[in-house]
């Protein structure tokens, strides 16, 4: 079979078709994901475009034309997949506004020049043009690493322009366009090519959004949302090391729901579940964008937040626990009051390190709770006198014995 321009776009029809099934497979198993589907339609469109290139008479500028305007539908859809994926929905509504534009363009233009050659040379700049504006919108976009995808999708655009480049300076050169079998053939291969790029490009964006989405599950807690026991690790990891570089202080804020086993009993551990759900939104009204809230465990929440003294440390406590006090949880029509209690620790004052903030935290909560409950405290060195003995925590260096007192 000799490598006519009929027999390349049936082969680079084939080839898109093809491809598509790899996009559908992704949509198989990747529902939640917005614009797998446009971009499988747009695959699947671009393939019958240029099916209709191989199979249909291209004798006549209706169906030349036809032919294009189908291929540019495909490209629609790519195009308005990746910015659908990529959370620009608003960009590609604007894409499709301006497609209807240039579809009702390219088809008068059909009507009045009746120039094939002006046709196939417009439609590619056209295309150019969208692979342009969806490479830019990926590029740009921060929230998730597409650094690869983009590379792939600015390689295409590349490869698209240069070809159209060329196709201009021929004609600006010879003053007529290169001869349809020409265009067309050179076209179809790098269509094809372009293709690869593209699926490959859009099958990176999907995998890497899935490994996004797969580390954040593994530090969100699944009950409340809130950043779970790893998340605190590292994010006081951080604020310790950042601490010691520029002495930016910062309060590990331990906070236990009063009396949570009654409210379980009483009411149902779905109860309980709504309960933590609830404190754990009325918490992350209340901090700071630099503050962290997570949930420490069980019915035990944790709070880095940004305190250079006890006095700021104190402050945000007590509005933390004045705002769960006051908003009590709303379950079954039925009102679920609730209280907190809370211990403190600020770094520097009350320890150097990880296990020296945390086991500072949590003897000021457990003095807390010992002490009426619905109240915070501030670690002292007493605390730790109060200990077992047996547990050697001052000999093991786990608390930096300071008098909070003088700091206040």
């Amino acid at each position: 079979m000799a490598l006519d321009q009929p027999t390349v776009a049936l082969i680079v029809g084939i080839g898109l078709l093809l491809q598509a099934l790899v996009i559908g497979a992704f949509l198989v198993f990747v529902r939640r994901y917005q614009g797998i589907r446009c971009f499988l339609i747009g695959t699947i469109g671009l393939g019958l475009g240029f099916l209709a290139l191989a199979l249909l008479p291209q004798t006549s500028i209706v169906a030349i034309t036809s032919s294009y305007i189908l291929i540019l539908s495909g490209l629609f859809g790519l195009s308005s997949g990746i910015l659908r994926f990529i959370g620009a929905a608003s960009s590609a509504k604007i894409y499709a506004i301006c497609w209807l534009i240039v579809a009702s363009m390219l088809s008068l233009c059909a009507w009045l020049f009746a120039d094939s050659g002006l046709i196939i040379n417009l439609a590619m700049l056209i295309g150019s043009a969208g692979m342009a504006y969806t490479a830019l919108q990926v590029f740009f976009q921060r929230t998730i690493p597409y650094q690869s995808a983009s590379r792939l999708l600015a390689l295409a655009l590349t490869l698209k322009m240069a070809f159209v480049v060329l196709g201009l300076a021929y004609f600006w050169y010879s003053q007529r366009w290169p001869s349809l079998t020409t265009l067309k053939l050179g076209y179809s291969v790098l269509i094809l090519l372009l293709s690869l790029l593209w699926t490959g490009g859009f099958a990176v964006m999907i995998t890497q959004r899935m490994q996004c989405d797969l580390s954040a599950l593994a530090s969100i807690d699944v009950l409340t949302g809130i950043a779970n026991r790893r998340a605190i690790n590292e994010y006081l990891e951080q604020a310790i090391a950042k601490w010691r570089r520029n002495q930016q202080g910062f309060a590990v804020i331990m906070l236990d729901i009063d009396c949570f086993k009654q409210i379980n009993d009483r009411y149902g551990h779905h109860a309980g579940d709504s309960v933590l759900r609830h404190i754990a939104l009325v918490l992350s009204e209340q901090v700071r964008i630099n503050d962290l809230i997570g949930r420490w465990g069980g019915e035990e929440f944790l709070l880095i937040v940004d305190a250079d003294t006890i006095q700021q440390a104190t402050l945000m406590a007590e509005r933390l626990r004045q705002a769960i006090q006051q908003q009590p949880t709303v379950w079954n029509d039925q009102v679920i009051q609730h209280t907190v209690s809370i211990g403190i620790a600020v770094c520097g004052m009350h320890g150097f390190n990880e296990a020296q903030l945390l086991t500072a935290a949590d003897l000021a909560l457990y003095e807390a709770k010992e002490t009426g409950k619905n109240r915070w405290i501030v670690y002292e060195r007493r605390l730790l006198n109060q200990l077992d003995p047996t547990l050697e925590l001052a000999n093991e260096g786990l608390i930096f014995d300071v008098d909070s007192s003088i700091y206040a």
